[in-house]
């Protein structure tokens, strides 16, 4: 895929998949051209975009000018070096951005809207409802689990996935959104630390750190 805008040297923004991936009816890839029944921004990639979901959004071309098949990954800047996690013991200046892929699929993860930081937990209160958010690009979460002493102890989450609809929205993909909640007993100690942890059928967790 490759995007109007070029980088520093002149090369057109791209990125690539496989042909596979492209053909796999599951993937739900569409080109954009509107949003929310309004054309498309400029900032949104205006006329073009292509949406590949459960990728991250640097593979998700905007301003989309052209589409080529070939035996060859993207050339850009933006896919070769940039996009890249850095092997653990390097560093920007000395890792071999050649020999480490490019980032796709988005990573499972999860996260908490409420309560918000700095929410007050009334002194009385011996349970908390906890909300939040899971995802995986590659996978469909099929488990969260809430903590509310920082990791000791671990609570399974219910979850609720979106029903589907007339557009073709499907909840049961991979790459589909899921909300959870959790009615924890709050601990002794307080105030509570709150951490949630998301899983896949491949009983992939959610990494705790950006080291993991």
């Amino acid at each position: 895929f490759e995007g109007l805008d070029v980088d520093m040297t002149g090369e057109a923004y791209s990125a690539s998949i496989t042909l596979a991936e492209a053909l796999d009816p599951k993937n739900d890839f569409i080109i954009a051209n509107s949003m929310g029944g309004e054309p498309l921004t400029r900032d949104h990639g205006f006329p073009l975009r292509i949406i590949l979901p459960g990728f991250v959004g640097a593979r998700t071309v905007k301003w989309l000018a052209r589409i080529r098949v070939g035996p060859e990954q993207a050339r850009s800047f933006f896919y070769q070096k940039d996009y890249k996690i850095i092997p653990r013991g390097e560093t920007f200046e000395s890792f071999d951005s050649d020999k480490v892929e490019p980032v796709m699929r988005a990573t499972l993860t999860s996260a908490i809207t409420l309560p918000r930081p700095g929410d007050a937990v009334p002194a009385d209160a011996a349970h908390l409802t906890v909300h939040g958010w899971a995802y995986c690009g590659a996978a469909v979460v099929d488990r969260v689990e809430v903590s509310l002493d920082n990791g000791q102890t671990w609570h399974a989450a219910h979850l609720t996935r979106a029903p589907a609809d007339p557009a073709g929205a499907r909840p049961d993909r991979p790459h589909a959104w899921v909300l959870w909640t959790a009615d924890v007993a709050l601990p002794a100690a307080r105030p509570p630390t709150i951490v949630c942890s998301a899983n896949d059928p491949a009983r992939n967790v959610q990494p705790q750190t950006p080291h993991d």
